[in-house]
């Protein structure tokens, strides 16, 4: 009977732990900084990083448990507790559609997607979005959604606007939505046109979006 119930209180014991390691899942080792759009700062917490899609985020601030709505969070800034020095910029946005052959907007998304910010420059910068990363062995590993493939989540986010755009999976889609949609810069449009900004990823034509986020340096309207 002892044994049994040892058994059962060790059992009972694991199930609590899993449960607990399940609930933060894989942020238990995930600290960042997270700015809402109140104003308010939490620095330093630790948290469950959000999915692509997810529409609320849980943080342990001073050891309790809280939960944050997606749309009130303006951005995170995070880390790997063992890294301090590499962060990486996560930011949910609304994303745009738009006509690759006039430019016009197609509409916008009705939810929010979690991204991560890869490149910035002056007046473009590059976003994509992934599936919850894992936190091992003091890297942090993102995990791309298996429903889409990684050309298939890159956005472009103009400097003064608040909605990145999807950028088209084909090469032959990418140039006519790169032409309409960096329109405003011809030397970009120049490029495009005369083969400056082709190549080749993993055997198959391509065009270099971070290259043209370099370039880009639209004409000031009048």
């Amino acid at each position: 009977m002892k044994i049994r119930i040892l058994i059962l209180v060790i059992v009972c014991l694991i199930a609590t732990l899993l449960s607990s390691a399940y609930a933060l899942g894989s942020g238990t080792k995930a600290i960042g900084n997270i700015v809402l759009k109140n104003g308010r700062h939490l620095d330093s917490v630790r948290f469950e990083m959000p999915n692509y899609m997810d529409k609320q985020v849980k943080v342990i601030v001073e050891d309790v448990k809280r939960k944050y709505e997606t749309d009130s969070i303006e951005c995170i800034v995070l880390w790997h507790e063992k890294h301090p020095d590499m962060k990486y910029l996560f930011k949910p946005l609304y994303c745009e559609i738009i006509d690759i052959e006039t430019g016009e907007n197609l509409g916008m998304a009705e939810y929010p997607l979690w991204m991560c910010c890869e490149q910035v420059e002056n007046n473009a910068s590059y976003w994509y979005h992934v599936g919850r990363p894992d936190f091992k062995k003091g890297n942090i590993r993102f995990n791309y959604n298996a429903l889409y493939s990684y050309k298939s989540t890159r956005y472009v986010l103009k400097k003064g606007s608040e909605h990145p755009c999807h950028i088209p999976n084909s090469t032959k889609d990418i140039k006519k939505w790169a032409k309409v949609y960096f329109s405003d810069d011809p030397e970009v449009v120049r490029k495009l046109e005369s083969g400056e900004y082709d190549f080749k990823d993993w055997g198959y034509k391509s065009i270099d979006i971070h290259k043209i986020i370099a370039d880009y340096n639209p004409v000031e309207k009048d």
